[in-house]
């Protein structure tokens, strides 16, 4: 347009004019210049999706190391409330021998107390062991 000022000459169409008169180079341009920006614009887009990936990758990380400690932790009480369940059981059938009235359980009877109680317990483990 400059130089066609310069020498006096009718200035060239804008490419809105170019399509409009149907020039195909102009419409051809157009298109560059509209898939241009939907490229920039899902460049943008992508850079963005990237980035929340990326965050939601550290904290699955992060909850996936947090449920093996609790996971962890967990067991160790299964293991400790088990242990206390048994030591319960064993008091109780040496209390419930001390307090019969012929003085005293047969020592088979607090075998066989035992016995079932272990029995109770590792039933009750093997319960809280299946999965739901």
């Amino acid at each position: 347009a400059y130089r066609a000022r310069q020498r006096g000459e009718a200035e060239p169409a804008t490419i809105g004019q170019a399509i409009e008169q149907g020039d195909e180079f102009a419409e051809h341009v157009a298109r560059i210049a509209e898939l241009e920006a939907k490229v920039a614009s899902s460049r943008r887009t992508a850079s963005q999706l990237t980035a929340r990936v990326r965050q939601l990758d550290r904290e699955n990380g992060e909850m996936q190391s947090r449920l093996e400690r609790m996971e962890r932790e967990l067991h160790a009480l299964r293991e400790l409330n088990a242990r206390l369940t048994q030591q319960r059981d064993q008091l109780a059938a040496a209390l419930n021998a001390w307090a019969a009235p012929d003085g005293g359980a047969q020592t088979d009877d607090v075998a066989e107390q035992s016995y079932r109680a272990e029995r109770r317990r590792r039933a009750r483990e093997e319960l809280r062991r299946r999965p739901l």
